[in-house]
């Protein structure tokens, strides 16, 4: 018989056992937990009952309790008025619990003779002395009831309430009784079927000896038919490894193969070992085949890349010496074109203060803004070189973002107004604040990125702000150029700060500009441990963010705030933005100031009130003299803020306390007053 044939048996001999063992246990448990169930079906509802006619003459009891004290305070004429009228009142609502209670008492005493007489093991005599108490106790309770209703003899009540009482006693200590009565019957079913189950496992365990003991006797012949074979199969092994040794040391001897007999599986193993070391010797020798052809070929190619690393070195060599001619060149040629620029610029320059006619002067313009023109483009490819070749040097010393922003607002600024482009400063005083930096670079980034946005903006406005905000290694500087120019799509901002890219063709045809002042902005940007980002919408505007890491300075104080003497200011300027602005400003100064949103407002208001300062636009229209007189009739100092016509002016003069450009500025303003 072969070994799965054995295994086979033994496994159904075993597994039939077991299962017939398992079927007379569960059938002994069914057995015992229904005669549990049986005998608790009767004796627990039983149970359950007495308790609920327990609870049900309780509440009875207090109900009665509870109507005979409202009627002893209804009569108690010691009691206020309200309070007999109130115990009255609620003699009614008791009345109805009293109601309530009975029924549910009667309830209950039916229930409990339904059961006790369904079980066939009641007592009839516990039954008809619970039925006799119980009702003992609803007629006293009645009767106490009618005689507090009828305020009757005091004695009489007394003693009702006395009988009462004693009925109510004995009518708790039956119902105790009957409870531990059933209290016994039910511990006395529990030791029954304990005792019956403790007997069934024990026939239960009796009964599982045999097949355990099945089990051992089919587990030893089992394991004797698979040791007695596999211990030939171990001697196969063992003589095919000497075979091999054998081989190896003398080829030319013969070793003779060892013969199995009688177990078939164990020979059909054999045989199949056979084959399988003749497959190995001949996967041995295919791989050593292939490990000597690997071998060669990785001596080649590592002779190849080192050629190859060889010639990329060359190339590296010869692409630095490039760059750095490159970047030679670049730095003589813009110095050698520089040089004869700036003599052309200000030979412009001068012959501009020279007495020439309307076209002449048009012509030394474009020559100017040409020039211009062309010396920032050097200038961007200059820095673009050093960049790209790692040769731009970038300086650590102290300096003021607010004051280095204000440079370039009063640089910019009239370009954009000149266009009809308000522009708009929003300077945080924390910005004034010391840093360690280089404020060059940080002006040139912010310079490109300010005339970019006057360049693309036709109308609205430009805004520059500045903010502080902290961070683990020191101050974080935060500034925004927002416009609402012509704006740009999610596919164009994507390649915005690519080089010698821009918008579009009609970009480059309509405004001018290599494309290179992004990416040079960027790129600054990063070696200052910083970053240039964009959000922009098409024909609604950009807002490009700059941010910084900065080191504060603590001995640089240019920006620490110095409020000045409370003065009342009526200020105007047609822009809301510029005009709430230059109001946070003044008042962060320490100024009491009166906002006007049009000229005809202003001169309203300074009708009314009588201002130090009139901080006004257009003071050289005719609203704005007319503001101006009623200011000076007041005393006031006028302050025209942007462009002022001379010929008022020459009116104004005596008044005029002194003039701001736009946009305003906290220097100005610090300076000034």
């Amino acid at each position: 018989m072969k070994i799965r044939s054995k295994l086979l048996l033994g496994y159904l001999l075993v597994t039939s056992l077991v299962l017939a063992v398992l079927h007379v246990g569960e059938r002994a448990n069914l057995t015992a937990d229904k005669a549990f169930e049986q005998a608790s079906a009767h004796t627990l509802p039983v149970t359950k009952a007495l308790q609920n006619l327990r609870a049900a003459g309780m509440r009875m009891v207090s109900s009665s309790s509870e109507v005979l004290f409202l009627e002893s305070l209804a009569d108690d004429r010691r009691a206020s008025p309200r309070e007999r009228d109130h115990a009255r009142r609620e003699i009614a609502k008791e009345a109805r619990l009293v109601r309530d209670a009975d029924r549910e008492y009667d309830h209950a005493l039916g229930r409990y003779k339904t059961l006790s007489l369904a079980d066939g093991n009641f007592d009839a005599l516990t039954l008809q002395e619970i039925t006799r108490v119980g009702d003992t106790l609803q007629i006293s309770a009645r009767s106490l009831r009618t005689a507090a209703a009828q305020s009757g003899n005091v004695a009489e009540l007394l003693e009702l309430k006395e009988e009462f009482e004693a009925s109510e006693m004995r009518f708790l200590r039956q119902i105790d009784a009957a409870l531990a009565r059933e209290e016994l019957r039910i511990n006395g079913i529990i030791e029954t079927s304990t005792a019956e189950l403790a007997e069934t496992r024990w026939h239960y365990g009796a009964l599982a000896i045999f097949p355990v003991a099945s089990v051992v006797l089919v587990a030893f012949a089992a394991t004797w038919s698979i040791t007695r074979p596999l211990a030939g199969l171990i001697e196969r092994v063992a003589h095919l490894e000497t075979r091999k040794q054998i081989a190896k040391e003398s080829p030319d001897t013969l070793v003779p193969r060892l013969v199995i007999e009688n177990h078939s599986e164990v020979a059909e193993l054999h045989v199949a070992f056979d084959a399988m070391e003749q497959r190995l010797e001949e996967s041995r020798a295919r791989l050593k085949d292939h490990q000597d052809d690997l071998a060669n070929q990785v001596a080649l190619r590592t002779r190849d890349l080192r050629d190859a690393l060889k010639r990329a070195e060359a190339l590296a060599g010869e692409a630095r010496a490039a760059s750095d001619a490159k970047a030679a060149f670049l730095a003589n040629m813009s110095h050698e074109i520089r040089t004869p620029l700036n003599g052309v610029l200000g030979t412009a320059e001068l012959l501009s203060h020279t007495e020439l006619n309307t076209h002449q002067h048009e012509l030394v313009h474009t020559i100017t803004r040409s020039g211009d023109n062309l010396l920032r483009i050097i200038n961007d490819i200059l820095d673009f070189s050093k960049i790209d070749a790692g040769r731009l040097d970038l300086e650590y010393a102290p300096f003021s973002p607010g004051a280095t922003l204000e440079e370039v607002a009063r640089l910019l600024a009239p370009g954009a107004l000149a266009k009809g482009v308000e522009f708009i400063a929003h300077l945080a005083p924390d910005a004034y604040r010391g840093m360690l930096g280089d404020s060059g670079r940080i002006r040139q980034i912010v310079m490109n990125l300010t005339s970019n946005a006057i360049k693309f903006t036709e109308r609205g406005e430009v805004r520059l702000s500045a903010r502080t905000a902290s961070h683990s290694t020191g101050k974080r500087l935060i500034i925004e150029i927002a416009d609402t120019g012509i704006g740009m799509d999610e596919e164009v901002t994507q390649r915005l700060f690519q080089s010698f890219s821009q918008a579009d063709a009609s970009s480059t045809r309509r405004f001018g500009g290599t494309g290179l002042g992004l990416v040079i902005s960027r790129q600054l940007a990063e070696l200052m441990h910083g970053t240039l980002a964009v959000r922009s919408v098409a024909e609604a505007g950009s807002v490009f963010t700059l941010e910084l890491q900065l080191t504060p300075d603590a001995q640089f104080n240019e920006g620490d705030a110095q409020r000045l003497a409370a003065t009342e200011v009526l200020l105007y300027q047609s822009h809301p933005l510029a005009r709430q602005e230059s109001a946070a400003l003044l008042r962060d100064l320490g100024m009491r100031v009166e906002a006007a949103c049009s000229l005809q407002e202003a001169a309203e208001i300074a009708h009314r009130r009588t201002f130090a300062i009139v901080m006004a636009e257009d003071l050289d229209s005719e609203a704005g003299l007319r503001l101006s007189t009623l200011a000076m009739q007041a005393g006031a100092e006028l302050v025209p803020v942007g462009s002022f016509h001379p010929s008022a002016e020459g009116k104004l003069s005596e008044r005029i306390r002194f003039r701001i450009s736009k946009p305003v500025l906290r220097s100005q303003l610090k300076t000034y007053f």
